[in-house]
């Protein structure tokens, strides 16, 4: 309704168990209401663990970014 869109990248740490842990906006879409619907849906989301060479489960940041936009 806004007719706004934009990319917000963000930073996850996603823990041993798959849940993201934290969460940090490394770059902004241009509308913070934008950029806070993309971190509150970021922690909701659950992975497979990372594991390390040894197989063992590992704590991990992902880099991703989030596209809004309208299709007009």
């Amino acid at each position: 309704q806004a007719n706004i869109d934009g990319v917000s990248v963000l930073r996850l740490l996603i823990g041993t168990d798959g849940k993201v842990e934290e969460v940090t906006l490394m770059k902004s879409s241009g509308s913070s209401a934008l950029d806070n619907s993309a971190i509150r849906a970021c922690r909701q989301w659950r992975f497979t663990s990372a594991k390390n060479g040894s197989g063992q489960k590992v704590r991990c940041y992902w880099d991703i970014p989030i596209r809004f936009r309208l299709d007009r």
